[in-house]
């Protein structure tokens, strides 16, 4: 049994239980706060309050006094979003009743919880957090600003492919117990988990260049993603990248408070249909170009990926490779939001080297599919190609082909 301190509420917090929820088919306007999607969230009949919707964060958080004893409740959150682009009253989109902590959820010396830029932080007054949004599927688009709160995805796998998703199965990870006075609370793994390929080079001759790897989680509540200190030296020795410490400070404002670090910038990455490929992310991106070529001849010594036969199952694969770098906060390897999130997934998952921010993704829209265990990518700007996963008998390849071609393009 995991035991998580109030240290990481934020992000390392219990699972509770809602029931009763409703999905609203029509799509909710958000603001966005350097990337974090804000919405508008009412419990019971207290006054509406500013929360950030969080998928990284396995617990809804109702902010109250730093002094304040923390609390469970039950109560029924009403999702408030404006009726129309047209018309601004705030009317009731998504219902829940569900169990919520009244926790203070950053620094008890901060009269204030924020998110955003650092120059431009935004005060929060909720998390709400996969405890409540798992029984739906959650739609995300951050270029038009809007989410959608369905009862789940249509299509199997098999279909989203063809419809040129990526699909990442099983993307849920981690779990726990949290400690609130005498009590033992335990939370469900809700961590959506990614195998990523930092400045993926699938032609290389090499394999030590063909990208860097890395092990990540995904949030909705920061724009700005954050990396570890190893990972990005890798990644800085394997491109000719600038040196740890000649970057500038940086800083990015998560719910349970501010990661200082230094500012990197990736030029691109490809997350890979599985947080848990025995080939590695890059390795994988290797093979899907091999692959949805043709077979691999490996009795001409040929890098082959399949350990059997010269074709083979590869997992689909979203390169992202947008106009402007990526920008990380690089941060040492023992970070405690690292660590926290190390000895959760661990030995599920390789060693967590970061979180991947809403900015990563800005070429894409992605649905947390909860009720059907599985994340959906899909571009929708330049700078993303969409590669449905590879089956073993060949026939995807004209499913992959049509979708490398139908990329949007500038």
């Amino acid at each position: 049994m995991r035991t998580l301190g109030l240290a990481t509420a934020a992000i390392s917090l219990l699972a509770a239980c809602g029931d009763d929820v409703a999905g609203d088919p029509f799509p909710i306007a958000v603001d966005r706060a350097g990337g974090a999607f804000l919405v508008q969230l009412r419990a019971g009949d207290e006054a509406p309050r500013t929360a950030v919707l969080d998928v990284l964060s396995p617990v809804t958080v109702l902010d109250q006094d730093a002094s304040a004893a923390p609390a469970r409740r039950t109560v029924t959150l009403d999702l408030m979003a404006p009726r129309s682009a047209a018309d601004p009253t705030a009317i009731v989109r998504t219902r829940w009743s569900a169990a919520v902590l009244d926790l203070h959820p950053c620094d008890p010396a901060l009269a204030a919880c924020t998110v955003g830029a650092a120059g431009l932080p935004r005060e929060i007054g909720a998390i709400l957090g996969a405890d409540v949004l798992r029984e739906n599927a959650i739609a995300f688009e951050p270029a038009s600003d809007r989410i959608f709160v369905l009862p789940d995805v249509a299509g199997d796998n098999e279909a989203r492919g063809r419809a040129c998703d990526v699909v990442v199965p099983a993307p849920f990870y981690g779990g726990g117990t949290l400690r609130l006075g005498d009590t033992e609370v335990g939370f469900a793994g809700t961590r959506v988990a990614l195998g990523v390929c930092l400045s993926p080079d699938p032609d290389a001759a090499r394999m030590e260049d063909r990208g860097v790897d890395a092990a990540l989680v995904l949030s909705t509540g920061v724009g700005l993603s954050i990396l570890g200190r190893a990972r990005y030296d890798a990644w800085a020795r394997a491109t000719g990248g600038p040196d740890y410490v000649t970057l500038p400070p940086a800083t990015a404002l998560l719910p349970s408070g501010p990661v200082e670090g230094r500012l990197g910038r990736i030029d691109r990455l490809a997350i890979v249909g599985t947080s848990t490929a025995p080939r590695g992310a890059c390795r994988e991106v290797f093979a899907h170009h091999l692959l949805a070529a043709r077979d691999c001849v490996p009795e001409d010594g040929e890098d082959c990926p399949c350990t059997e036969g010269t074709s083979c199952r590869v997992a689909a694969i979203a390169e992202l490779n947008p106009a402007a770098p990526i920008e990380v906060v690089v941060v040492e390897d023992e970070h405690p939001l690292l660590q926290a999130l190390r000895a959760e997934l661990r030995p599920e998952q390789p060693e967590i080297d970061g979180v991947l921010g809403v900015n990563a993704l800005s070429t894409t829209a992605f649905d947390v599919d909860y009720p059907d265990n599985r994340l959906l990518l899909r571009c929708v700007a330049a700078g993303c190609v969409a590669r449905p996963a590879l089956v073993s008998d060949r026939s995807t390849r004209d499913t992959v082909a049509r979708c490398i071609a139908a990329a949007p393009v500038p």
